[in-house]
């Protein structure tokens, strides 16, 4: 069993792909756990306005990463193959951010009092 941090994209990737290597080769399940709290209990103790994720049309290529590999249900593809954010799904955490190889992903908005340590507890 191993742990991770689901907003430190490198680790996360090292990690899920170490199981899947020890899956193939034993034949056994693996256990990883993601270490952050639930999103559903940390927007349930937050007062206000969230951030929302926003795509900048300019800097979007459309390379698919985000909504292909990144698999936020928020991210979803546009009829120009550029990524779209339905900010009613968006719980405006922006680990969508660092995914985008093009920086075409912002937070607008300002987090709420005691975000962060929600998210860390």
């Amino acid at each position: 069993m191993k742990g991770f941090d689901p907003f430190d994209l490198k680790k996360s990737i090292d990690v899920i792909s170490e199981a899947t290597k020890w899956v193939k080769e034993k034949r056994k399940p693996a256990v990883i756990v993601a270490k952050r709290a639930c999103a559903l209990d940390v927007l349930d103790k937050i007062n206000g306005d969230l951030p929302i994720a926003v795509v900048d049309d300019k800097k979007c290529t459309g390379c698919s990463i985000c909504y292909d590999f990144f698999t936020c249900p928020a991210i979803t593809v546009g009829d120009n193959k550029k990524a779209v954010i339905d900010t009613s799904l968006c719980i405006g955490r922006g680990a969508c951010i660092p995914v985008c190889p093009h920086n075409a992903i912002t937070l607008k908005g300002e987090t709420p009092k005691g975000w962060d340590e929600l998210w860390l507890s």
